[in-house]
């Protein structure tokens, strides 16, 4: 049972009940207890933590109810979508936009191949842009952004871009970190990464 095994592996993780005191999150969501208490357990599963077919539907099911719940749900939210039928694919970009900002740095899955449309990845670069984020902290993140890369449908992406825009700003720390996580994806001799390696070889002469 797919509430079983959820409840099981996070019991204690949520509460089963919202307190007297406050208006519970969870109290948004109740359309019955059951599904109440489901809902609030994906929504609090960790973001490396893959939705089940089931909990998507959940999810979407409820999508307007917990759009105002907590910043962080918008990435199972964003999961939940079926981002090859165009009304929903509009509706979540919709939603997206009007959902409260998560914390930046959880965005970075947003980044994974989990999240293949690319107003969602431009979503999240776009965040990325705009919170002036210190040149010490880009470097730490840079050999995830470099990761990133490869999750990309199209070769000239705003994640791309978002990188060598700052490399150009501030050359001798994230230029020179980015040129060398370059040169090491460029020169990989895997053949299932060939792809990768010849796109990795093609961003490194934008340093020529």
């Amino acid at each position: 049972d797919l509430g079983k095994l959820r409840n099981d592996k996070f019991k204690g993780y949520v509460e089963n009940s919202p307190t007297n005191n406050t208006t519970s999150e969870m109290q948004r969501f109740r359309v019955s207890t059951q599904l109440g208490d489901r809902l609030a357990e994906t929504l609090n599963l960790l973001p490396t933590e893959a939705l089940w077919p089931e909990e998507k539907a959940s999810v979407w099911a409820n999508r307007v109810s917990i759009c105002d719940s907590d910043p962080k749900s918008l990435l199972k939210f964003l999961e939940s979508v079926n981002w090859l039928q165009s009304s929903k694919r509009e509706e979540a970009t919709r939603l997206m936009l009007q959902w409260p900002r998560p914390a930046t740095l959880s965005l970075l899955v947003l980044l994974t191949s989990r999240f293949a449309d690319f107003t969602v990845r431009d979503y999240a670069v776009s965040v990325f842009g705009a919170s002036n984020m210190p040149s010490w902290l880009i470097v730490m993140l840079l050999p995830q952004l470099v990761q990133g890369l490869k999750a990309e449908s199209f070769e000239h992406s705003s994640l791309l871009y978002f990188l060598m825009e700052q490399a150009i700003e501030n050359f001798e720390t994230i230029g020179l970190s980015l040129h060398w996580l370059f040169a090491v994806e460029a020169n990989s001799a895997s053949e299932k990464k060939l792809r990768h390696s010849c796109f990795f070889d093609r961003s490194l002469d934008r340093f020529q």
